[in-house]
């Protein structure tokens, strides 16, 4: 994750997704705020990424906004 946000410096998070299907995100500033504790780099590098992303803030949308085309 580390490598993704260093090489797009505009992204603020990442969606994670499981066969194809959204299921949780990982935000830069809460990236960096547990990698940035006194043992988090330790704790998380090298582990699941699912210690450190967040499903909780995910909202599926049910549909597809297509803006109308005005010539």
């Amino acid at each position: 994750m580390d490598h993704i946000f260093i090489s797009n410096p505009r992204l603020q998070g990442v969606a994670v997704t499981d066969t194809g299907q959204p299921v949780a995100l990982i935000m830069r500033i809460r990236f960096y705020q547990q990698i940035g504790t006194l043992y988090g780099f330790t704790l998380y590098m090298g582990c699941s990424i699912e210690l450190i992303m967040d499903g909780s803030l995910l909202v599926k949308a049910t549909g597809c906004f297509r803006p109308q085309q005005r010539f």
